[in-house]
C-alpha cells in the first residue's frame, strides 16, 4: 500500500480519539496507518518541565519509557485497528518537531489525524497547543478531532467546504471531493462576504468603493455556483450558500445549523476580501469547532514560524 495516514499518540485516551477517525478514512481511501509516540528526550524534557537553567542529567527510564511506548502502539494497532496495515514507530525528543520531521521524511504520507487537547502524563504533551505547532509547518493535510470526540464510529455524512475564490480553498475542495466520492457524503460549499455594516466600519473611502465590493460578491458567487455544478455532474450531492459575516463565526454556525460531520479549509487562501486570511480564520474554527476540521496548506505557500 502506498499512501499512509499518520496518527500522533501520547499515551492518552484523549490522543486515541483519533484512531477511530484515522481507521474510518484508512479504510474508505484504501490507506495503511502509522502509530507514532513521541518520548521526549533529556533535552525536551528539560525545556518543556524543569526550571529555567537547571540540567537534566540523564533522566532515570528513557530506555524503559522507549520501550513502554512501543508496547504501547503495538496494544493499540492490535486492539483497535485489527482490519487494517498497521505499522508502529517511536521518536525521542520534542513531539511537534518529531511529527513534522517523520512526516517529512516518510513521502508515502499524505494524511495526519490527531486531537487537539491529548495530555500524556509527564511529559505534558498538551496537543492543543502541539496540534497548532504542527499546523504551522505541516507539508500534508492534517486532520484535527476536538476532544471530547463525538463518537466512536464516526460517519463523514455532511462535509462544509469555505471557498474564498482562492487557490488553497481550491486545494482544499479537491480533497473534500474526494472524500465526498468514497464515503458517500454531501458537500455543502460555502462563500462568506463583507456584510454591508463590515463595509461601513471601514469608514466612508470604503463607501466609494461599494460598487467594486459588490462586484466581486457577484463574482464570487458566480464561481461557487460554477463548482456546485461542475461536482453535480460527477454524481455528487452539493448544495450551496452565501452568507455575510464574520468567516469564523459564518462557518461555525453553519456548521451547527446543519449538522456537519467535517470541515474542510484550506489554511493560507486570500480571498478578494483582503480581511478574509484563511489562516487565521482557520485557526479560529479549530478552536471552537465541535466537529473534525480538515485544514489542506498550500505547498506553494511557506511554512511560517508558529508564535
Amino acid at each position: 500500500m502506498d499512501h499512509q495516514i499518520l496518527v500522533p499518540l501520547d499515551g492518552s485516551e484523549q490522543a486515541a480519539a483519533a484512531l477511530p477517525h484515522a481507521a474510518m478514512l484508512a479504510r474508505a481511501l484504501g490507506r495503511a496507518l502509522v502509530l507514532l509516540r513521541v518520548v521526549p528526550s533529556a533535552g525536551s524534557l528539560e525545556h518543556m518541565v524543569w526550571p529555567t537553567g537547571v540540567a537534566v542529567a540523564n533522566p532515570a527510564g528513557l530506555e524503559n519509557a522507549v520501550a513502554a511506548a512501543r508496547a504501547y502502539l503495538r496494544a493499540c494497532a492490535a486492539e483497535q485497528t485489527t482490519d487494517l496495515p498497521v505499522t508502529v514507530a517511536v521518536r525521542q525528543g520534542d513531539p511537534a518537531a518529531e511529527i513534522l520531521a517523520y512526516a517529512g521524511q516518510h513521502p508515502a504520507i499524505d494524511l495526519i489525524v490527531m486531537t487537539t487537547h491529548g495530555r500524556g502524563g509527564v511529559s505534558r504533551w498538551l496537543l492543543g497547543s502541539v496540534a497548532e505547532r504542527v499546523l504551522a509547518q505541516v507539508p500534508v493535510p492534517l486532520l484535527l478531532v476536538r476532544i471530547p470526540a463525538a463518537a466512536a464510529a464516526p460517519a463523514y455524512r455532511t462535509i462544509l467546504v469555505p471557498l474564498d475564490g482562492s487557490a488553497c480553498a481550491d486545494l482544499a475542495l479537491g480533497q473534500a471531493q474526494l472524500l465526498a466520492q468514497m464515503l458517500a457524503a454531501r458537500l455543502l460549499l460555502v462563500t462568506v462576504t463583507l456584510s454591508r455594516v463590515d463595509i461601513a466600519r471601514l469608514g466612508m473611502e470604503a463607501l466609494w468603493l461599494l460598487p467594486e465590493f459588490e462586484r466581486q460578491e457577484r463574482e464570487l458567487r458566480a464561481a461557487l455556483a460554477a463548482k456546485a455544478q461542475h461536482l453535480r455532474t460527477l454524481g455528487l450531492a452539493v448544495q450551496m450558500t452565501v452568507v455575510a459575516g464574520d468567516p469564523a463565526a459564518e462557518i461555525l454556525a453553519l456548521s451547527a445549523q446543519a449538522a456537519v460531520d467535517l470541515v474542510v479549509m484550506g489554511t493560507h487562501g486570500r480571498s478578494n476580501w483582503d480581511r478574509f486570511l484563511v489562516g487565521s480564520v482557520a485557526l479560529k474554527v479549530v478552536r471552537h469547532a465541535t466537529t473534525p476540521v480538515l485544514l489542506v496548506r498550500d505547498p506553494a505557500t511557506p511554512p511560517r514560524t508558529p508564535a
